[in-house]
C-alpha cells in the first residue's frame, strides 16, 4: 500500500468500487488483499467487510510472503472470518501461503483448521521464491486428517491421479517436480536402509503411515543403495524372478553397495539382474533385440517406426500415427505391437519426456504389465534412445520372469538368467 501511495482511505475506496464492478460482470467474487499477514490487520478486517458488502463471496487472505508461523496465520484466519461470518454465512474463507520459511503446507492445514474451505495451491508447489503450497501435500494431509482438521473436512480430489498430474505438469513446464514431495515423489514409499527394509518386507505398514495405493504408488518399495541389507537385496531379485540365498546372495549385496558407492546412484533392477549374472556366471538373454527406432510429432499427430529383432531371428517392423499423444508415446505403442506385449510406461523420473532433449545422467522407466513392473536405469544421448532402450530392456525382463514362473510351476521363482531362444 504505501510502496503504491496509497492511503488507508484511498484502499477502501478502491475496494468498494472493484469489487461492485467485478460483481457486475459475475455472481462469484473473490477479494485477496495482498500482503495482508504483513499489512495492519484491522485495516486488513475492514477491507474484507467492505469487500463482503460490495458483493466478495470468497475472501481470500494470502500470507504473500510466507512471513507467518503457521499458527499466526491459522490465527489470522479465525479472526477474519469471526468478523464477517455472523453477518455474511455464504462466504467462502480461502487460503494463499508460500513456503519462505518452510511453512506453506502447515499453514494451509492451519487455515482449514480454522474455518477456511478453500486453498490455494500449485502442482509440485511451483511458485515464487520456494513456491506455494503442493496440491499433493494438501490433498494428501486432508485425507489423511488429524489435528486441527475437524472430522467433516474433506475433499473431492482423487488422489490416485496426483502423481500422473504432477508429471504432466512437470513435463509441461521443463521443472521436475522436488524429488521429495510428500504422497507422489518416487522417495515417498521406498526405503533404503537395511533395517527398514527388513521389516518393510513383511509389512510395509511398518514404515509407512498412509497407504500407498491410495496415491497410485508401490508400497514399500526397497531402495539399493550403499545402506541397503540381504533382505532388501533379497526381495528385490525375487521381484524379477531371481531366488538367492547363502553366499550368492552376500555376494550380490556387497556388489550392489560397491556399485551405488562408485556411480553415486541407486541400482534399479536391470543393475542387479546383471550383478547376480555376473556372481553365477550365467547368462542373460534377450529374446528381442531393439535394431533401430525413430519417433518425433508433427501439427499434433505423433509417429514412430520402430524394428526389432525377435529370438527367431525374424526383423519386425511398426509404424504408427497418434493424433494428440507425444511421441513417445508412439514410440511405445509401435514397440508393443512388434514385440506382442501389452505392457506400459507406469513412470519416468531423471529426465524430460521430449524425445530431442539429452538424456542428462540418465533415466529411470518404470515398465509394466497386468500389474507387475520392473524398475530400468539407462543413459544414452538422448531422451528418445535411452527410453527406447530402457523399454526394451525392461519387456525381456518381463519375458524372463514370466518364463521362470512357468519352469517353477507358478511356485517359488527360480533362475531368470535364461530366455527361450
Amino acid at each position: 500500500m504505501k510502496e503504491q501511495g496509497l492511503t488507508p482511505e484511498k484502499v477502501k475506496e478502491l475496494t468498494a468500487s472493484e469489487v461492485a464492478r467485478a460483481k457486475s460482470f459475475t455472481d462469484d467474487v473473490e477479494f485477496s488483499p495482498m500482503d495482508a499477514s504483513r499489512s495492519d490487520f484491522g485495516l486488513v478486517k475492514e477491507v474484507c467487510r467492505i469487500a463482503v458488502e460490495n458483493g466478495a463471496t470468497v475472501i481470500n487472505v494470502p500470507d504473500t510472503t510466507g512471513f507467518m508461523t503457521y499458527r499466526q496465520y491459522g490465527r489470522m484466519i479465525a479472526a477474519v472470518k469471526e468478523d464477517i461470518e455472523p453477518d455474511h454465512p455464504y462466504v467462502i474463507f480461502s487460503a494463499h501461503t508460500h513456503g519462505d520459511r518452510g511453512l506453506a503446507t502447515a499453514a494451509a492445514i492451519e487455515a482449514v483448521g480454522a474455518g477456511a474451505r478453500q486453498v490455494e495451491v500449485a502442482v509440485n508447489e511451483l511458485g515464487p521464491r520456494l513456491g506455494n503450497a503442493g496440491l499433493a501435500s494438501v490433498v494428501g494431509n486432508i485425507r489423511e486428517g488429524g489435528d486441527p482438521l475437524p472430522p467433516e473436512v474433506y475433499t473431492d480430489v482423487d488422489p490416485r491421479r496426483l502423481k500422473e498430474t504432477g508429471q504432466m505438469v512437470a513435463g509441461m513446464s521443463g521443472k521436475p517436480a522436488p524429488s521429495n514431495l510428500p504422497f507422489t515423489s518416487p522417495t515417498a514409499f521406498a526405503h533404503a536402509e537395511g533395517i527398514h527394509q527388513h521389516d518393510v518386507a513383511g509389512n510395509p505398514r511398518s514404515f509407512e503411515a498412509m497407504e500407498a495405493a491410495d496415491y497410485d504408488q508401490e508400497a514399500g518399495r526397497i531402495v539399493l543403495g550403499p545402506l541397503c541389507g540381504r533382505i532388501g537385496v533379497q526381495k528385490r531379485l525375487e521381484n524379477i524372478g531371481i531366488g538367492m540365498e547363502g553366499d550368492e546372495l552376500n555376494a550380490v549385496t556387497a556388489r550392489v553397495k560397491e556399485v551405488a558407492r562408485e556411480q553415486g546412484r541407486d541400482l534399479e533392477d536391470n543393475d542387479i539382474e546383471l550383478l547376480a549374472a555376473e556372481i553365477t556366471g550365467e547368462t542373460i538373454i534377450d529374446h528381442y533385440q531393439l535394431e533401430s527406432v525413430d519417433a518425433g510429432e508433427k501439427q499434433g499427430v505423433a509417429q514412430a517406426k520402430v524394428r526389432i529383432r525377435n529370438g527367431d531371428g525374424k526383423s519386425i517392423r511398426k509404424s504408427v500415427r497418434l493424433p494428440g499423444e507425444g511421441a513417445i508415446d508412439a514410440m511405445v505403442t509401435a514397440m508393443n505391437e512388434a514385440s506382442d506385449f501389452e505392457g506400459g510406461v507406469a513412470d519416468w523420473e531423471g529426465a524430460s519426456r521430449e524425445p530431442g532433449e539429452d538424456a542428462v545422467g540418465g533415466i529411470v522407466v518404470t515398465v509394466r504389465q497386468n500389474g507387475y513392473s520392473v524398475r530400468v536405469y539407462v543413459e544414452e544421448n538422448s531422451v528418445l534412445q535411452a527410453s527406447a532402450k530402457a523399454y526394451m530392456i525392461g519387456r525381456n525382463m518381463i519375458r524372463r520372469r514370466e518364463e521362470a514362473l512357468a519352469t517353477a510351476g507358478g511356485g517359488a521363482a527360480g533362475r531368470a538368467d535364461v530366455a527361450a531362444a
